[in-house]
């Protein structure tokens, strides 16, 4: 008995030996980690993945990432789930917990990192802090409206073929404009206006080189006419 009893103590020790490497290198795995990706126009984006995380692609010693949360200062909150470069199922909600939006829009890594193309959708659902539906994307095709919690739309464009077609207009969250410009299949085309919360004029680029071309202005320094606006965005 006491022979028996050796034998089985040493057989646990050797399974425990084998099991607790694999078992913490699982847990390893699938402890969830996360890293700051971006901040730019107001926007804190933070994203969430499974691996080790030694470099920026999938595997084991890599970075899959599983979910993007952005953190808007005047749009609220958005959250994308995503499994690699493809489709992801998006949710967005306002300040004060109401749903904003929620679909399907399109993720690419991008130098180890995940990219949301907001504005490229293949359906979705956007809806104004009253709760009413403003805007709806179906198989690629409708329009994309967005609004701040006050009730000022910020995006109102054409979704044709799940990407921006045609007039493309931007607002700060007080009414005045942020940008506009023309784009042809998600693409940006002709000259595309950016503006300071002030109104005056922040940049005009022109996208009709490649590269495209790039003037600043200095807050203050460049107001435009609203006929000025439209002859310099006439095609």
């Amino acid at each position: 008995m006491p022979l028996r009893g050796h034998r089985l103590t040493l057989w646990l020790l050797i399974v425990a030996a084998i099991l607790l490497p694999i078992c913490g290198l699982v847990c390893a795995y699938f402890w969830p980690r996360w890293e700051f990706i971006q901040q730019r126009f107001g926007c804190e984006s933070v994203g969430y993945y499974h691996g080790l995380g030694r470099h920026g692609g999938p595997g084991f010693f890599g970075k899959n990432w599983y979910l993007v949360r952005e953190e808007w200062q005047s749009l609220g909150t958005w959250q994308f789930q995503i499994d690699g470069d493809g489709w992801a199922a998006f949710r967005a909600r306002y300040a004060n917990g109401d749903l904003m939006a929620e679909g399907t829009c399109w993720v690419e890594s991008i130098n180890g990192r995940p990219s949301i193309s907001h504005d490229r959708v293949l359906c979705a659902r956007y809806y104004d802090p009253d709760g009413n539906l403003a805007s709806q994307v179906q198989d690629g095709s409708g329009r994309l409206i967005i609004y701040y919690s006050d009730g000022t739309k910020r995006t109102d464009v054409a979704i044709l073929n799940e990407r921006i077609n045609g007039s493309y207009a931007i607002d700060w969250d007080d009414g005045t404009p942020m940008g506009r410009g023309n784009s042809d299949n998600g693409k940006a085309v002709g000259t595309w206006l950016w503006f300071h919360q002030d109104g005056s004029l922040s940049s005009i680029d022109d996208h009709s080189v490649d590269p495209p071309v790039e003037v600043e202005y200095e807050p203050g320094e460049k107001m435009l006419s609203d006929e000025e606006i439209a002859q310099l965005l006439a095609p």
